[in-house]
C-alpha cells in the first residue's frame, strides 16, 4: 500500500495527477492533457460530477497572474444534488404531515377538555338553579 501512495505522490508532483479532497475522502484525478474543468460536489452524499463551464474558463483565460505560472485551476461548486434534494423534500413533507397530525390531536384533546368543562359548568349551574328554586318554593 505504501508504494501506491508514494507513486500517487510522485504523480501529483510531476503533474500527471491532481489530488482532491472534496469531502472527508481524498481522491485523485488525471490532469495530464486535460483542460481546466470543474466539479459539482454534493455535500450530502459526496457525489462528484465533472461539469463544463465555458464562461468560467473564458474568464480564467483572460485573467493575468503576474509572476506566477499556473499549472492547473480547479473549481468546485458545493451543494446538494437533485437526488438528495428529492430525499430531503420527501423527508420534510413527512415531518410536516406528522406535525400537522400532532397539532390536530392537540386541538381535538383541547376541544374535549373544553366540552367536559362546559358540561360540568352546566351541571353546576343546573344544581344551583334547582337549589334556588327550592329556596323560593320554601319561602
Amino acid at each position: 500500500m505504501v508504494t501506491i501512495y508514494n507513486a500517487l505522490d510522485l504523480f501529483v508532483r510531476i503533474g500527471l495527477v491532481v489530488r482532491h479532497t472534496f469531502t472527508s475522502a481524498m481522491s485523485f484525478e488525471k490532469c495530464y492533457g486535460v483542460r481546466d474543468h470543474y466539479h459539482q460536489v454534493c455535500t450530502h452524499c459526496g457525489a462528484v460530477k465533472e461539469i463544463e463551464a465555458p464562461l468560467v474558463s473564458k474568464a480564467i483565460d483572460g485573467t493575468k497572474f503576474p509572476r506566477f505560472h499556473v499549472d492547473h485551476i480547479t473549481m468546485s461548486a458545493m451543494g446538494i444534488c437533485s437526488k438528495c434534494q428529492q430525499r430531503l423534500n420527501r423527508a420534510n413533507k413527512r415531518l410536516e404531515k406528522r406535525k400537522e397530525e400532532k397539532e390536530k390531536e392537540k386541538a381535538k384533546a383541547k376541544a374535549n377538555r373544553d366540552n367536559q368543562g362546559n358540561q360540568s359548568n352546566r351541571s353546576n349551574q343546573n344544581s344551583q338553579n334547582k337549589q334556588n328554586h327550592q329556596k323560593k318554593t320554601k319561602i
